[in-house]
């Protein structure tokens, strides 16, 4: 029987990592401070190809590659929690979607179907992602290059 404070924690954990969604289709980049640890890593493996990022980079590196995408849409699965103390691991599974414009003006996607596995640390300010591992397993449609396509610097609802 889980207790009312692993429940807490499993609400809590689940919240961070929505968070990192809404940061990613809001373009809210200030939000990935409530997502990781200061010192948090990520790493990207996408269909073979491996990107490993640091938190003091996270955001630029993902501004510049949001602004290829005129809407983004981020949906992850109910994560599987394992607690153990102050640190917790998550499993969850994900389709994002990212829609881009073309120097002609058609509208094209690209959908990433992947796993996210995540070590969290119980600091002061709540849960965060300590590690972080993108497992993208297979996409859909084409990932258009920069040079091919128009840039935008907010999602089309922000205001």
């Amino acid at each position: 029987m889980t207790s009312a404070s692993e429940a807490a924690d499993h609400v809590d954990i689940t919240q961070c990592l929505q968070r990192y969604g809404q940061a990613l289709d809001d373009r809210a980049w200030n939000l990935f401070e409530t997502v990781f640890t200061p010192d948090a890593t990520l790493r990207y493996d996408i269909e073979g190809t491996i990107t490993d990022v640091r938190m003091d980079e996270l955001a630029d590196r993902t501004r510049r590659l949001f602004e290829r995408f005129w809407w983004t849409q981020h949906i992850f699965s109910v994560p599987i929690v394992e607690l153990a103390g102050n640190e917790a691991r998550a499993t969850c599974r994900l389709i994002a979607t990212h829609v881009q414009v073309n120097l002609e003006g058609r509208r094209s996607s690209w959908v990433l179907y992947g796993i996210y596995r995540d070590l969290l640390a119980r600091t002061a300010a709540g849960w965060r992602i300590r590690h972080r591992h993108l497992h993208g397993v297979y996409s859909e449609g084409m990932l258009l290059p920069r040079k091919r396509v128009q840039a935008f610097t907010s999602a089309p609802t922000s205001g």
